[in-house]
């Protein structure tokens, strides 16, 4: 019985990490919505892994731009191609990826990083 309970409060705990991280997305999705910022929180980009351009901080977490992400064969060959040969692709591949993408992560330009998804 004793598993179980750990079990379960390790899925309360990881439910809860989830909800607080969309909660700060929302913040800063409507603070930096009324800075007119380019940001977007429908696009497929969320769940993937993503090889970081750009990284500004903001509100205790940050906003990064992406170079490439695991969503077609293209990002996860450009993806490959960064891990295995340290090439860097001149530019983002995907307009999706022109949108800024926000986590509470500290993530650094270069690395390979998986963004969490967007469960709500």
């Amino acid at each position: 019985m004793k598993e179980i309970t750990a079990l379960l409060d390790h899925f309360r705990l990881n439910k809860n990490e989830i909800s607080i991280l969309n909660k700060w997305r929302r913040w800063a999705y409507q603070v930096l919505k009324r800075r007119n910022f380019p940001l977007d929180l429908s696009i497929c980009a969320y769940g993937k892994h993503h090889l970081v351009d750009r990284v500004k901080p903001f509100g205790g977490g940050y906003i990064f731009w992406s170079k490439a992400c695991n969503g077609c064969q293209l990002g996860k060959a450009l993806i490959n191609l960064k891990q295995n040969h340290g090439l860097d692709p001149a530019y983002a591949h995907c307009t999706f990826l022109e949108s800024g993408l926000l986590t509470r992560d500290q993530v650094k330009p270069g690395d390979v990083y998986a963004l969490p998804s967007i469960l709500d």
